[in-house]
């Protein structure tokens, strides 16, 4: 099941906070030999751990659902960006 599942399921009602946390808990997925895994805070945020940043990536549900709808926007975006990060990395 994956966290847009899981997060669906909170929205709904169909389980509960804590239910839904250890289900994003269990849901670990290896990303070029690290791992990533999904969280929620007691707070309500879904966090993403693992990207190679000091602190994880923390967004609240709606504010997820606006990324996932400008998925597409950030993919063409990424493949300008990956050749200007690829040459500044080499440097």
């Amino acid at each position: 099941m994956s966290v847009t599942d899981i997060l669906a399921k909170l929205a709904s009602g169909e389980i509960s906070q804590d239910e839904a946390k250890a289900q994003i808990d269990a849901a670990t997925v290896a990303v070029d030999n690290r791992k990533v895994s999904v969280k929620v805070s007691d707070k309500g945020a879904v966090c993403v751990y693992g990207l190679g940043r000091r602190f994880p990536v923390s967004l609240y549900p709606s504010e997820w659902d606006k990324v996932i709808a400008a998925l597409d926007q950030i993919k063409t975006n990424m493949e300008i960006a990956r050749p200007i990060a690829d040459a500044r990395k080499a440097a």
